[in-house]
């Protein structure tokens, strides 16, 4: 009897099985025919001449299963397999909302549907093997930025992976061992104290619908998905805070905050209390006109009366910096702002409030992140404050070099 066996390690797991299987030549066809898999799993594996003896029949059984189909002629040719696409399908089916988070979940399909549809949609998921993953790899990663290459490829493992369980088409998963790129690390642009200063006293700032929400993403450093997220019992009154327990992505979809440190009641300064209680009030005087006016769970709403969406939100801010911009060309009364991202005001916020001199640990509690996030995705200390604190180290030791001469 001729046995053959293959090996399969769980990446999750890290559980080797091993897959035996019989094997008997068809003469008449020229071609060897295999029998069905046969499991046993590690961390011990046994070999093929010391089969447990209840797997030593199984085999015998299956290879005289084989004879006998060659002799009759019976012998199936093996299926193709599932298409890639309908494996797709039924990973992001399986995989909905809650069992991924749905911004990844639509994350996924439309980077599936971007990318990778076109390309592996009609091919045999038992027919793709790692070297047209990598073939594909290094096709797009000359086209499309590393964190786009390495989100395709986190797609194909989650829909490789699925192939092989629970469907079983596949045996190893073959991204498995496709190397990710490498992305640079970018320097992200913030406000100085004196820009933020300048944006929230400018008349267009002042009067826009969002200046609210502006004002809490400055004061606070919130994430923009937070602060759209707020629900509509979130400012409390004595003494004046915000309660930051959910998000709102830009699907329009409820989210959850990211770690248990992101939920927690802040105080805010009075100030920021009567911007966001005139936003109420407006939101109260709207629904007098029209009952249906607001009717959502969450704090801000939209001039028409939605909720505010983190995309929404975003361009907002971005059409306000760029009007302004404009504005500035040729006038000496006015100075252009940075260009920043609305995410960059939560690198501002960190990157200003380390400057004055705060802790650490306690900007990081506002910011609800760990401090060594904080000090590592959002603070960026400018050249100006690098010079300033060596300049000063300079003057300090300069001062104990002259005590002891």
């Amino acid at each position: 009897m001729s046995i053959q066996f293959k090996d399969y390690t769980s990446k999750k797991t890290r559980i080797t099985t091993r897959r035996f299987y019989a094997s008997v030549w068809d003469s008449t066809h020229n071609r060897l025919v295999v029998g069905p898999y046969r499991e046993a799993k590690g961390p011990k594996l046994p070999e093929v001449d010391k089969l447990p003896k209840s797997l030593e029949k199984q085999l015998k059984l299956d290879e005289a299963a084989l004879i006998d189909a060659i002799n009759q002629g019976k012998v199936q040719k093996k299926r193709s397999g599932l298409k890639v696409g309908a494996v797709a399908e039924l990973w992001l089916e399986a995989s909905r909302p809650p069992v991924y988070a749905d911004s990844t979940w639509h994350i996924y399909k439309e980077f599936y549907g971007r990318y990778i549809k076109d390309v592996f949609e009609d091919q045999p998921v038992n027919k793709v093997t790692a070297v047209h993953i990598q073939k594909y790899v290094n096709l797009i990663k000359d086209k499309y930025s590393p964190e786009t290459v390495n989100k395709c490829i986190t797609v194909l493992t989650g829909l490789f992976g699925f192939a092989v369980d629970p469907l079983k088409e596949i045996n190893v998963n073959p991204v498995s061992g496709i190397k990710r790129m490498k992305v640079p690390k970018k320097t992200r642009a913030v406000w100085s104290e004196e820009d933020v200063q300048y944006f929230l006293s400018l008349p267009d700032a002042r009067a826009s619908h969002y200046y609210p929400m502006l004002c809490v993403s400055l004061t606070l450093g919130a994430r923009p998905g937070e602060v759209c997220g707020l629900a509509a019992d979130a400012l409390k009154d004595n003494p004046p805070t915000l309660r930051f327990d959910q998000g709102l992505n830009r699907y329009g979809n409820r989210s959850a905050m990211k770690n248990d440190q992101s939920h927690q009641t802040i105080p805010i300064p009075p100030d920021l209390h009567q911007i966001i209680r005139r936003h109420i009030l407006w939101r109260r005087e709207q629904q007098l006109k029209n009952p249906e006016f607001g009717c959502h769970e969450y704090l801000f709403s939209s001039p028409s009366g939605n909720p505010v969406r983190p995309d929404q939100y975003s361009k907002a801010f971005l059409r306000l910096v760029r009007k302004h911009n404009t504005a500035a060309e040729g006038n000496k009364l006015m100075r252009p702002l940075p260009e920043i991202t609305l995410y960059g005001l939560r690198h501002t916020f960190a990157t200003n409030a380390l400057a004055k001199g705060y802790d650490a640990a306690l900007i990081s509690s506002v910011m609800r992140n760990s401090v060594k996030t904080m000090l590592t995705f959002y603070a960026h200390p400018d050249q100006d404050q690098q010079r300033e604190l060596i300049t000063d180290m300079a003057a300090d030791m300069g001062k104990k070099v002259s005590g002891i001469n």
